[in-house]
């Protein structure tokens, strides 16, 4: 990948490469995620509270993982 290294633009995101990580390959990752953005993005805009948000997000979750 030396053509990316060398192209200033791309040089900060190459830099990142070694530490990238795939999302996870499990059924209802998509939906999983989405509910997670969701409480977090709520925690952060102060319209809940963090423990409760997140405690429903992984019962959420835990519903789509069929647990």
């Amino acid at each position: 990948m030396p053509e990316f290294a060398e192209d200033e633009v791309l040089a900060t995101f190459t830099d990142l490469l070694p530490e990238a990580r795939f999302a996870p390959v499990i059924p209802g990752w998509e939906e999983i995620a989405e509910r997670t953005n969701v409480a977090l993005q709520r925690i952060y805009l102060g319209e809940v509270e963090i423990e409760p948000a997140l405690d429903e997000a992984a019962a959420q979750i835990n519903r789509i993982l069929g647990n």
